[in-house]
């Protein structure tokens, strides 16, 4: 699941020096912001020495929050996205496309304790994701869907802090993925894949070079769990559970305290995957890995 997690931040002692940059952004109550960001991401993968899979993501994603009490934000992500897959293969290529929107996703969030002294800042939420679009899987002569096919629910912690020129945060999350259903796009044949949880651990860290221009990095571990699909004909594929590291680098440029722009570039370390197909029978993923690019726009309003 893409969690939107809100960038909720240490607001110090004085609610009013909120400043848009901050990693854990947390405005009054009675304030209105959005992310509206682009995002692109490709993956990539071998199987053995015939075969390369890369998959382009391009997605627009507007993120809207609002804070009804002190120490409450509640927010919804809305998304759009198209994905190309070119699957080499004996020398010639096979391309598969899918567009469309994202199911949405719910996020409320509480302040558990504001900066404050040694104290630190420390939040929980959860965020909620319903099975609104169907997913279908696309086929050499027809376009697919990019929904989920489930349903989802995270639910996470982070922890953070704010001096003078530097931030630090650390998030602790669970995703549940629900039984997922999808069709093929061109004969309607039906499989579904079972429910499973990932975790992710991710650490930030934010040097504010002056009032407007700030610098950032984190790394990343998510344990993916093992996912287990089935199709109409009763034949199983077994995805092995497995981790990926992430790293990524970044930069901010506030306008005021109000409005900012950002880019984060964002890529993992080749990681195997082993799969254990009844149709195809076990074989291994190799290298697989991924580079992202976000550009966004943050704004109160």
């Amino acid at each position: 699941m893409k969690v939107l997690l809100l960038a909720l931040t240490s607001v110090l002692t004085v609610m009013a020096e909120s400043d848009v940059r901050d990693l854990l952004y947390f405005p009054e109550q009675g304030s209105f912001w959005g992310i509206t960001s682009r995002d692109t991401s490709t993956t990539e993968y071998e199987v053995g020495t015939s075969i390369e899979s890369e998959t382009d993501i391009s997605s627009l994603t507007q993120n809207i929050y609002y804070i009804p009490a002190k120490g409450l934000a509640i927010g919804a992500q809305f998304s759009r996205s198209e994905l190309d897959q070119d699957v080499e293969s004996s020398g010639s290529t096979t391309r598969f496309k899918s567009d469309g929107n994202e199911n949405p996703q719910f996020e409320i969030v509480k302040r558990m304790q504001w900066q404050e002294g040694e104290k630190n800042t420390l939040d929980i939420g959860a965020a909620y994701s319903p099975d609104v679009f169907d997913n279908e899987n696309s086929t050499e002569d027809k376009d697919g869907t990019v929904a989920s096919g489930n349903s989802s629910l995270s639910l996470f912690t982070r922890l953070g802090k704010k001096y003078d020129e530097v931030e630090w945060s650390i998030l602790a999350q669970i995703d549940f993925e629900g039984e997922a259903e999808s069709e093929d796009a061109d004969d309607g044949a039906k499989s579904t894949t079972d429910a499973k949880s990932d975790i992710l651990l991710e650490f930030n860290l934010q040097k504010n070079v002056n009032e407007k221009f700030s610098v950032l990095g984190s790394f990343a571990y998510s344990m993916y769990g093992e996912s287990s699909s089935e199709d109409e004909d009763g034949d199983k594929t077994v995805v092995e559970s497995y981790s990926l590291m992430g790293l990524s680098a970044g930069a901010k440029f506030a306008f005021n305290k109000d409005f900012m722009v950002s880019a984060t570039y964002s890529f993992s370390l080749p990681v195997d995957v082993d799969i254990d197909s009844d149709a195809s029978g076990e074989y291994e993923l190799e290298d697989v890995s991924m580079t992202a690019l976000s550009l966004a726009a943050t704004y109160r309003f």
